[in-house]
């Protein structure tokens, strides 16, 4: 995803292959450990427009934070939180999506 940061097709199935890996609980700590977070919000910021990445940027954000409070911490710190907050907004008509990323935000509130 680095490599091709300007390509918005790389970037969509990119954080759709993220959030798969991220789905499984053992692989969270190797996902956040090989620094896809940061790539994850790094794609969501340059493709602000995009649905596709939006939407697969917060199933990735939301499988890595749903229950993990180290993560939520993580997600936050690097900037989460604005990546969702502009996806809600930005995906305001994809209801289970929002659905997910306000979970989400409820839980970065807490960290």
């Amino acid at each position: 995803m680095q490599a091709h940061a300007s390509q918005a097709e790389v970037q969509e199935q990119g954080c759709l292959a993220v959030s798969n890996l991220a789905a499984n609980c053992d692989n969270k700590t190797a996902v956040a450990n090989a620094g896809d977070i940061r790539v994850v919000i790094a794609a969501m910021q340059t493709h602000a427009g995009h649905t596709g990445i939006q939407e697969e940027g917060c199933g990735v954000l939301f499988n890595m934070g749903r229950s993990d409070t180290r993560l939520q911490k993580c997600i936050k710190e690097q900037g989460g939180v604005g990546v969702v907050e502009a996806a809600v907004v930005a995906l305001e008509s994809n209801a289970p999506c929002t659905v997910q990323a306000r979970a989400l935000l409820r839980k970065l509130a807490t960290v």
